[in-house]
């Protein structure tokens, strides 16, 4: 005797299951369409609600706008193209200070869901490319740290578009795509490359990476013998050259800079770097899987949307460039004895939403783009609404006033008027950690220069006697005042020191911060 058994099946219901996804049906009929609204209404809370709950900017944001003014190629921590951009920002909205950043970002971040998008279209379909998209939205760098403008978010749109555009020239190089001529993209993909190391020079490592896919891939390798890679590489070389030359001129600074973040040898463990590169990467799992497979085995088959039978070539692309970032930053680290940090993963993590979504395509059913909208839409809300509480009831962190509740503009306004009083002359230098020099520095009318930490190495567009001739408004906050740099230790000398107290209300307590100063006057 014999026993039939037919395999079981899932079949995804192909009509709305709630009044959400019914309500949200009618957006998916245009995926692009779909990731633009939600672009937007993604910028639109992400402006708003910093704008509305901070009172000072972020640390890195108070950072650029002091590096900005300078209109410096580099410092010694990274390229300077994001603090032109703050610069920029502050210029065009007419001297606007905070939210004209937090524009600045969003533009970033819809710039790297675009490309997303386009890479995953181009890989699989549209409502794949737009669902990988809108895997991302909540990741921590396209929303809870999206306001703190710096190098990571600056990187993203660069990272992903050198991933795309290197797909995109050689398929239309080979044939295999409609569309621009094939120098386009290989101008596009130079373009990409070279703007990306201004944003951060670890930009580079995506470069390596692609030149060794296309050493790999036998039709990315029959392109090296056309003129397109190398006018890419052209391109490149002619953007960067003044980056390069300001690195050899200045020993590579930011690469020491970089050098030294992860000496820490707690926080920079593989032990504490893998848990945080699981947490932050946790939304991507989430919002992917949304699309069909909460809730399934699986060993079942569901059923098919009939969509793409992506090849073995697109796939084997996808995870080149997903997976051999984070295993060559891992690899790197453990053979250097070098340290780790989960936000140098920030771009590497771009390229997992469409990676998921490949993995799951054979199991997508027709509403699946709907689901992960039913799921996304309530995220997309619910995080900017605990950011704006996180950012103004609790004011500490770890018995810390949080930077962004600190009151900015009482600050700058009282030690402005110290200043004054005690000098009658226009203040052109602030001597100070880069948080306390920004506050003061970022409104005051004479646009004063940052000399960070005290130190001339890291501040050279201020010259050696700038402090005698000019004076110079030392200042630190009385919490670090015990590790305070050698180089702030020379500045105050045997002079007075003062100190100003200011209260943060709200939230645990009131609490105070002290901040000690020192004015070196300048020459009569």
């Amino acid at each position: 005797m014999t026993l039939d058994v037919k395999p079981r099946h899932i079949i995804l219901h192909e009509e709305p299951r709630n009044r959400l996804e019914r309500a949200v049906a009618p957006f998916c009929a245009n995926p692009a369409r779909l990731l633009a609204y939600l672009t937007a209404l993604h910028a639109v809370l992400w402006v708003i609600v910093p704008w509305l709950a901070h009172r000072a900017p972020p640390i890195d944001v108070v950072e650029g706008y002091m590096w900005g003014r300078e209109w410096v190629l580099a410092t010694y921590k990274h390229p300077a193209l994001p603090s032109w951009l703050i610069e920029a920002s502050r210029i065009l909205s007419g001297g606007a200070i905070g939210w004209p950043v937090y524009v600045v970002s969003q533009i970033f971040v819809a710039a790297t869901l675009a490309a997303v998008y386009a890479l995953g279209r181009d890989l699989m379909d549209a409502r794949r490319g737009a669902a990988g998209a809108i895997s991302l939205m909540a990741v921590e760098y396209l929303s809870w740290m999206s306001p703190q403008f710096n190098h990571n978010i600056a990187q993203l749109p660069f990272w992903v578009g050198s991933v795309w555009c290197v797909w995109r020239a050689v398929e239309a190089t080979s044939g295999r795509a409609d569309g621009r001529h094939p120098l386009f993209w290989w101008v596009a993909l130079g373009l990409m490359a070279g703007g990306g190391l201004y944003s951060k020079l670890s930009h580079g490592m995506i470069l390596l990476i692609i030149a060794g896919w296309m050493l790999f891939d036998a039709t990315a390798r029959r392109t090296l013998l056309t003129p397109g890679p190398w006018i890419a590489v052209a391109t490149c070389l002619v953007i960067s050259a003044p980056l390069l030359v300001w690195l050899i001129a200045n020993d590579f600074q930011p690469l020491t800079y970089a050098a030294g973040r992860g000496i820490d040898p707690v926080k920079g463990s593989l032990m504490v770097f893998l848990p945080s590169l699981v947490l932050i990467s946790s939304p991507i799992f989430m919002l992917a899987s949304a699309t069909s497979t909460f809730g399934t085995r699986w060993d079942l088959p569901l059923q098919p949307d009939g969509g793409p039978k992506t090849d073995e070539r697109a796939r084997a692309f996808l995870m080149i460039m997903t997976m051999v970032p984070i295993i060559l930053t891992i690899t790197a680290a453990l053979v250097k004895g070098a340290g780790l940090r989960a936000s140098w993963t920030a771009p590497m993590l771009m390229l997992i939403g469409p990676a998921l979504v490949m993995a799951a395509s054979k199991r997508w059913g027709a509403m699946s783009l709907v689901r992960q909208m039913a799921w996304t839409l309530p995220v997309l809300v619910i995080i900017p609404l605990v950011y704006a509480i996180g950012m103004v009831i609790p004011v500490t962190d770890r018995g810390k006033p949080i930077r962004v509740a600190w009151p900015a503009e009482e600050i700058a306004t009282r030690l402005d008027g110290i200043w004054s009083r005690e000098t009658g002359k226009p203040l052109k230098i602030v001597a100070a950690e880069a948080w306390l020099a920004g506050l003061v520095g970022i409104p005051h009318r004479d646009r004063p220069s940052i000399l960070t930490d005290g130190s001339f190495e890291f501040s050279p567009w201020i010259a050696k006697d700038g402090v005698k001739r000019l004076g110079a408004f030392v200042l630190w906050d009385e919490r670090t005042a015990a590790s305070m740099p050698r180089s702030m230790r020379d500045l105050i000398g045997t002079r007075t020191v003062r100190h100003e107290t200011f209260l943060i209300r709200g939230g645990r307590g009131d609490p105070m911060i002290e901040i000690g100063y020192v004015i070196i006057p300048p020459e009569k």
